[in-house]
């Protein structure tokens, strides 16, 4: 018999078979580890992209109320939220209930400003709270603004084109007080400004044909750049150019700080008013005619009718006495034509709005509108985009004349024609624009303040990353 021996195979096996276990056992639970860690990675990333969500959430919760309360329901804007009701700010958190993996999330929102007597702010901190590791937030602030149809000069959906060798384009503020009891400032040299702003939200290259034109003021497209369709003589500057320091300019015709490129607008459809007085179609030729309105600028006198035809000498005179919304109703053709010598007159203190789908065409003698303030004189292009069979359509509104011009047209999907050698003062929106001869374009900068019923819209967007940013809004995130 041979004798035990502690080198037997079997011992050894046992060992490997132990070590090997052992090798497999570290490579679970090293897996797990792994699988757990890719697994909370994702949920972390998860909850990140969710938490951006929830914070956007609370912005349009806060945008919700501030409007309500522009709209005049403030009793409906701030239920639920505090501190107070009387109070210039309102806090709320708002509970949105629990995301895959066990999370929580909830937002909080900071309103500024909620009376409006200045642009309010909204803060949002979403919080989201995973089962294990820290909460994941973030933080937003969102600067409120006022919109307005005519924040700029010359704003169009297409393309704006300058033709004529002395065309310019500057700006005055016919309120610059903002006191209703103070008489409106004319345009004059004296008063001028370098906020000539013209728009086109078109991306494609070019966008805006400046030619030989001079804009004192900003040049902004949808994309590509505005000034490569800047001629010869043309300029696209600011009153404070000049004093840049343009070395690298052989010419200064183009100021880079007056040029952007992310120019966006609105172009909300018109409302045309109901109801009024129907009368039939006007011919009006070589003699005077009156149309009598209100005596309130607020509730101007409605009067309906297919269409005005003007033409003969210049006895042929459409006075518009009181304030006045005409409501053209003709679908096809020319809603307003004038030919010859006629003219429409508007005297100080009296107003006057057209509405229309179909063509106006303002030749003769124009329009003497004989208030400081282009507002006097509305004309609203009500024509849809579309017609039933998908095809575009393109409203023409042509106005003419060799004196003062003075009008504020609103024609979102109109090709709108401005011809003249004198001033034209106001602003036009249109989905084309087009002016020719060597008139002079005047913005009148109070037309940016007209109270039109929209709501407030973003100015500024930013997110607060680091942590000085959200410390500056801590004290009342904090709640």
């Amino acid at each position: 018999m041979r004798p035990y021996s502690l080198a037997s195979p079997r011992g050894s096996v046992l060992i490997v078979a132990m070590l090997f276990s052992a090798g497999i056992a570290v490579c679970l639970v090293s897996f797990i580890r792994l699988a757990t860690s890719a697994s909370q990675l994702s949920y972390r990333s998860f909850y990140a992209g969710a938490a951006m969500n929830a914070a956007e959430t609370g912005l349009e919760y806060g945008m919700w109320s501030v409007n309500k309360q522009l709209a005049g329901e403030s009793a409906a804007a701030w239920n639920g939220w505090g501190p107070s009701a009387t109070a210039t700010r309102a806090q709320r958190t708002f509970v949105l209930g629990s995301l895959s993996g066990g999370a929580t999330s909830q937002v909080k929102v900071y309103v500024n400003r909620r009376d409006l007597a200045g642009e309010p702010f909204i803060v949002a901190r979403s919080i989201i709270t995973p089962r294990s590791g820290p909460p994941i937030e973030k933080w937003i602030k969102v600067t409120l603004k006022k919109r307005a149809r005519f924040a700029s000069g010359l704003v169009a959906k297409d393309r704006i084109t300058f033709s004529g060798n002395n065309a310019s384009v500057d700006s005055w503020d016919s309120d610059p007080d903002r006191l209703a009891l103070t008489p409106p400032v004319p345009y004059s040299s004296s008063v001028r400004r370098d906020n000539g702003s013209v728009g086109s939200i078109l991306i494609d290259n070019p966008s805006i044909f400046t030619n030989n034109a001079d804009i004192w003021g900003t040049a902004s497209t949808g994309g590509d750049n505005p000034t490569n369709e800047v001629g010869a003589n043309g300029s696209i500057l600011g009153a404070d150019s000049a004093a840049k320091n343009k070395s690298t300019w052989i010419k200064v015709t183009v100021d880079p700080d007056r040029i952007a490129t992310d120019f966006t607008a609105d172009f909300d459809p018109i409302v045309t008013p109901s109801g009024g007085t129907t009368v039939a179609a006007m011919s009006i030729n070589g003699s005077p005619a009156t149309i009598i309105g209100s005596l309130d600028p607020a509730n101007p006198r409605i009067v309906r009718l297919p269409s005005i035809s003007m033409s003969g000498n210049s006895s042929t005179v459409l006075n518009i006495t009181g304030h006045v919304a005409l409501v053209l109703t003709a679908t096809t053709g020319d809603a307003l034509s004038m030919a010859g010598n006629s003219s429409i007159r508007i005297p100080d203190g009296s107003s006057l709005a057209i509405y229309s789908s179909a063509n106006i065409k303002i030749a003769g003698n124009g329009v003497a509108n004989l208030n400081t303030q282009p507002r006097a004189l509305m004309i609203y292009g009500t024509a849809q985009d579309t017609d039933n069979n998908g095809s575009t359509v393109h409203q023409q509104i042509d106005i003419a004349g060799n004196g003062d011009l003075k009008a504020v047209v609103y024609a979102p999907n109109a090709l709108t024609r401005v011809n003249g050698n004198g001033n034209v003062m106001g602003a036009v929106v249109s989905g084309q624009i087009s002016l020719t001869g060597n008139a002079a374009f005047h913005y009148d900068e109070s037309l940016g303040r007209l109270d039109t019923g929209e709501p407030l819209g973003l100015d500024e967007w930013n997110e607060f990353i680091n942590f000085a940013d959200r410390q500056a809004y801590a004290s009342v995130m904090n709640f």
